[in-house]
Parts: structure tokens; sequence; C-alpha cells
């Protein structure tokens, strides 16, 4: 078995018409040519996704704020003037005397 020992020489002319071959050229533009567009692809995606973010906090703080009004609104409705205000409308007569009823023999747990 003889083995051909290749030069540096030869192996450096293999390397250049390797680089120069229209083979190694048409796959070196497609391979730019794909990441150019994903590039851009993926720019895009980013850019919606941060105009949807911003919408979305946007929205956020309208939410909070109207939360903020419907809690005003809920202290304001139940608070004791205006509880007492809406029970004068309703011409309800204050008691003058409570009286409870005990019933005997009655209890709530036993032994």
């Amino acid at each position: 078995m003889t083995y051909v020992k290749e030069t540096m020489r030869e192996k450096h002319l293999a390397v250049k018409r390797m680089l120069f071959s229209a083979t190694f050229r048409a796959v070196l533009s497609a391979l730019t040519i794909v990441c150019g567009v994903l590039y851009v692809v993926e720019t895009s995606s980013v850019s919606t996704k941060g105009y949807d973010i911003n919408a979305l906090q946007k929205k956020i703080t309208e939410l909070k704020q109207e939360n903020q009004r419907v809690e005003f609104e809920v202290a304001q409705y139940g608070s004791m003037d205006n509880i007492q205000a809406r029970l004068k409308n309703l011409n309800l007569v204050a008691a003058d005397k409570s009286e409870y009823v005990t019933l005997p023999g009655t209890a709530v747990a036993r032994r």
C-alpha cells in the first residue's frame, strides 16, 4: 500500500479552488440571504411584540384607574351618611323598645 502524501502547496491550491468555486459561492450567498431574511423577520416580530406590550401596559394603567374609581364609589355608597340618607327615603320608623325571645331548653351543643 502506498500512500500519496499531498504537499502543503497542493493542499493550499485545493482550498483555493474550493473557495473560488461557483458552488461554494452559491451556497455562501444563499446562506447569507437566508440569515438576512431571518434577521428581518425576527426584528419585525420583536418590534410588533414591543407595540403589543406597550398597549397592554396602557390598558393596565386604565384598568387600575377604573378600579380606584369604582372602589371610591363603593366606599362612598357604603358610608354611614349615605346609608342614613337612603333610609330617610324609605319612610322607615325607628324601633322604640327591643324585645328578645328566649326559648327554654334549647341548646346549641350537647355533651
